[in-house]
């Protein structure tokens, strides 16, 4: 149950980009923009915001998601505010090789460990489950203490948003949201608010993406299967 004075937070995550599509890990030396399908897919989803009483807009500094940002901003009439602590996941060395099975397996280790409660598994180099979490977790802190009783549209990425969900609400397992996961401009939604020095909430909904067309849907990275797996990337 939400208090009288919750924020309701809208976490949407960016539109399709460039390295979603070669199945690169971006997070803060690869740094593409949106795709042409991306690009549909966040103005679409802005007209579906447009229909939303929002106050207050904030981003991820990563390019794909202040483009998203952007878009959603004239399409509201707001500006928005980039957050440098909710950029994408730190994978530390993946993102210094090119995509492979071999990084992919890491990856999925590494996510796969924080869903069974092994929250110490890092990234090679990068970060663990409480690193990430808790900068989404503080900063959103700060948004609600200066945002108390309003709306707030937060883009950012799928991971973050993950972990961040997890912990600010206790009875949502993130195996739970592993499994359904998080798609291009899919939207969570959260009524949350300040429990002393701790942020609480409850998740209305997760994902959601009733509205965007089919042809639209996607979670990635890419729609298709990894590059080392088609024939030209064959031997």
């Amino acid at each position: 149950m939400a208090e009288a004075h919750s924020t309701r937070l809208y976490l949407v995550r960016h539109g399709q980009s460039e390295a979603n599509v070669t199945w690169q890990f971006s997070y803060r030396r690869v740094d593409p923009p949106l795709t042409e399908r991306g690009l549909l897919q966040v103005q679409a989803t802005a007209v579906y915001l447009k229909t939303l009483a929002i106050d207050a807009l904030y981003t991820s500094p990563m390019a794909r998601a202040v483009q998203t940002a952007t878009i959603f901003g004239q399409a509201l009439g707001l500006d928005f505010e980039v957050v440098e602590a909710f950029r994408e996941v730190n994978v530390g060395g993946l993102e210094d090789r090119p995509p492979s099975a071999e990084s992919w397996a890491i990856h999925t280790r590494v996510l796969d460990d924080w869903a069974r409660g092994e929250y110490g598994t890092c990234f090679p180099g990068g970060e663990d489950y409480h690193d990430l979490s808790g900068r989404a977790v503080e900063a959103l802190a700060r948004i609600v203490a200066e945002r108390p009783g309003q709306t707030v549209l937060v883009v950012g990425h799928g991971a973050i948003f993950t972990a961040a969900v997890a912990a600010i609400c206790p009875d949502i397992a993130m195996p739970e949201l592993v499994r359904r996961g998080s798609s291009y401009c899919g939207i969570a939604t959260l009524d949350v608010w300040l429990d002393g020095p701790m942020l609480a909430g409850t998740l209305a909904a997760w994902g959601n993406r009733d509205h965007l067309a089919a042809e639209l849907h996607g979670a990635g990275p890419g729609d298709g299967g990894p590059p080392w797996l088609k024939p030209e990337a064959s031997g």
